[in-house]
């Protein structure tokens, strides 16, 4: 049960007179002292159950979740008529309790059965919400053991503390009476806990440290000789070492990161970062994806090529496990920037207005491949070497500067050929999105994301042939337009420049190019359009070419990776319901564990980058490795920065320390315009990106 308090009251609490301050000081000291194996010193083991001792496979309050669900199924079975809202129903039921007993006698403890009361008795039941209540905590309960694991490390050394003869404890700040969390143990098979102390039978807290105070009464054992562990560190660590405790703080993966270890016997490095690291974040992006797509009314989902394959594939897997009956429908449309680009309000106006040709020549210089900016510009739109040739011939345009391209792009000449050329682009692109169903205000695109400039794109298309545009679902959504903040219809699930500009929610964009490469189908980009013999229109895709080569060539690496997450997916989906996602759990889980794969990845995650390569949308010939080798010299370890996946390069070739300094390099730049931001980059760097 988590305690949310005011940080100054906390402190007051843990320094509150001058003995107890020096007993947090030696408290605090004796964090580092003892270890796992030394049990020898400490009379009674104390052990903190979830997070700890227990973890949670899903959502934290997947249980409490599920039995608010439960309260208004039952409510409406009575002829009740509750709110649409469980979740709010029964943190105020909560808050309505806490309050009440506060006025009453301070003992703010309170079990699962009194909030479901409250619940059933807000709706208007009568005495028969007694006995309800009782029934449904005893199948939160069950929720809560069908979705909870034992910690295998910590299982393993409590055995072997019991087997040496010492008294292992467990204390815990819960809405679980002891007899509760024996049931929980005696279903996980954990029989070596000979006393429980739940702060609901004892109406003390750890929080507070009285709930430490009556162990060490009871078992008749100075707080000196205890040893606690646990892994949160107001009530575990700082309040146990103010009370005199000795105390070891444990740090496991939670939320959906532990995970049945049979799927992984004989399985690779690559398997187990997909099921492990990269699953859990995969399903979370779809929980998130559904419940959105439910609170916008949108009934069409269109994954998008390539990068929404794995997505995609996940959501299938979830879907079809799903029992509720109103998830949306699922397709794959066939995009890319490439094969927009020449629809793009930038790429129609840029002769005529200064604001679409500097957003032009932004996105061109950010590109990588092509000899010089103007065959970057020739390739991402689709022009013709001929026409091309012809137009820059005629303005003696040879060395394809920045200086040239904006020269080009101001042509009126040029750009009215260029725009000419490429009509039957649009068109063919036009009646492909018209064939998928596209424009629509009850569909939505689903891509890994970042700027939007697909959707955008789109989006103008549809206002200039007076159709409904889609919304947009990204993973990220990020280094947007400043004139795009207020736009409506895209959603960054994970990370959106809009909620904060702050590096760990940028986490994903600092990782893009891996992910891409993870998350992307095996078949080649989309380049183009074109009608088969039964007047379909089909997608033309790269299938030769340096670039393509090398993306074929670790296709391995994703596969197995790939199929690690599609195994995680497929367990959540047979071991979860389908329920509403906890959104901002999700989301603040995902998002740090994408910063610590951008800036600090482990040795076998940084294997797995440099297994990938990027490739780009300008140059079918060329692709990079995501961790480039350094050169000789400090000249050649700076060349390696250009890297595109930076942090894998740093914590690969400069150890922590380098990855420190990037990170906070990052940090700082995070709250600079991109246009400055790219430009430092440039500079520092000495890269063109």
């Amino acid at each position: 049960m988590k305690r949310i308090g005011n940080w100054k009251y906390v402190f007051s609490r843990l320094l509150g007179g001058g003995t107890s301050a020096i007993r947090l000081s030696s408290g605090l000291i004796r964090i580092f002292v003892p270890k796992l194996d030394q049990h020898p010193f400490y009379d009674i083991i104390s052990v903190d159950i979830f997070g700890t001792l227990i973890q949670r496979t899903s959502d934290e309050h997947y249980a409490r979740r599920m039995s608010a669900f439960k309260t208004v199924e039952i409510a409406q079975q009575r002829g009740l008529t509750p709110p649409c809202d469980a979740i709010a129903l029964r943190a105020v039921a909560e808050k309505r309790i806490f309050e009440k007993l506060k006025r009453v006698d301070g003992v703010t403890e309170f079990s699962n059965s009194n909030i479901i009361e409250e619940m059933l008795k807000m709706l208007g039941a009568g005495d028969w919400a007694v006995d309800a209540s009782h029934t449904l905590a005893r199948w939160e309960l069950q929720q809560e053991i069908e979705n909870t694991r034992p910690q295998p490390e910590l299982v393993h050394w409590i055995r072997t503390w019991k087997a040496n003869g010492k008294k292992i404890i467990a204390v815990s700040d819960t809405r679980y009476s002891a007899k509760e969390i024996l049931m929980l143990f005696s279903a996980h098979k954990i029989t070596e806990i000979s006393e429980i102390y739940s702060s609901l039978d004892f109406g003390a807290t750890k929080f507070n440290g009285m709930l430490f105070d009556i162990v060490s009464k009871r078992e008749g054992v100075s707080a000196k000789n205890i040893l606690h562990i646990g892994d949160n560190v107001l009530s575990d660590i700082l309040s146990g070492a103010q009370r005199g405790l000795n105390v070891r703080w444990v740090r496991y993966p939670t939320r959906g990161l532990m995970l049945p270890s049979t799927h992984l016997k004989e399985k690779s490095d690559f398997f187990d970062i997909g099921y492990k690291t990269l699953g859990p974040l995969v399903v979370g992006f779809v929980r998130m994806l559904f419940e959105q797509a439910k609170s916008d009314e949108v009934n069409h989902l269109l994954f998008v090529s390539r990068d929404g394959y794995l997505p995609l594939k996940v959501a299938e897997i979830l879907s079809a496990r799903s029992s509720t009956g109103e998830l949306p429908t699922i397709d794959y449309v066939y995009l890319s920037r490439r094969v927009v680009a020449s629809s793009s309000v930038d790429f129609l106006f840029a002769k005529d207005d200064p604001a679409c040709l500097n957003r032009l020549l932004q996105d061109i210089r950010t590109l990588r491949g092509g000899s010089n900016l103007i065959v970057r510009f020739k390739n991402y739109i689709g022009i013709s070497d001929e026409i091309m040739f012809a137009q820059t011939s005629r303005l003696n345009l040879y060395s394809g500067t920045e200086d040239e391209l904006r020269l080009l792009l101001s042509d009126r000449i040029a750009m009215d050929t260029f725009v000419s050329a490429t009509r039957q682009c649009r068109d063919v692109l036009f009646e492909y999105l018209e064939q998928e169903k596209v424009f629509s205000e009850d569909s939505a695109f689903v891509d890994i994301g970042w700027r939007g400039t697909i959707h955008n794109t789109l989006n103008m298309m549809a206002v200039s042939r007076s159709r409904d545009f889609a919304k947009a679902y990204y993973l990220g959504y990020w280094g947007a337009n400043e004139n795009l903040r207020d736009q409506k219809n895209v959603t960054g699930l994970i990370c959106d420049w809009r909620r904060s500009r702050n590096i760990v929610e940028g986490s994903a964009f600092h990782c893009a190019f891996l992910l891409e490469a993870i998350f992307r189908s095996d078949e080649g980009m989309v380049t183009g359009f074109e009608k088969n013999e039964d007047d379909v229109v089909v997608p033309i895709k790269i299938i030769t070419g340096y670039g393509r080569d090398a993306e074929i060539a670790s296709e391995q690496a994703k596969i197995e990776i790939q199929n690690g997450v599609l195994k995680y997916a497929e367990w959540f989906a047979k071991n979860h319901e389908m329920i509403s996602p906890d959104v901002e759990t999700t989301r603040r889980a995902a998002q740090l564990q994408l910063f610590k794969l951008a800036f600090f990845p482990t040795r076998r995650e940084r294997k797995m980058g440099s297994a990938f390569v990027h490739s780009e949308i300008t140059d079918d010939d060329w692709s990079a490795s995501l961790i480039l080798h350094p050169g000789k010299g400090i000249k050649g370890w700076f060349a390696g920065v250009r890297s595109p996946w930076k942090g894998g390069y740093f914590r690969a070739n400069g150890g922590l320390l380098a990855a420190g300094m990037y990170c906070l390099l990052e940090a700082v730049l995070a709250y600079i315009s991109i246009e400055h931001k790219l430009t430092l980059r440039r500079w520092l760097f000495r890269a063109n990106e």
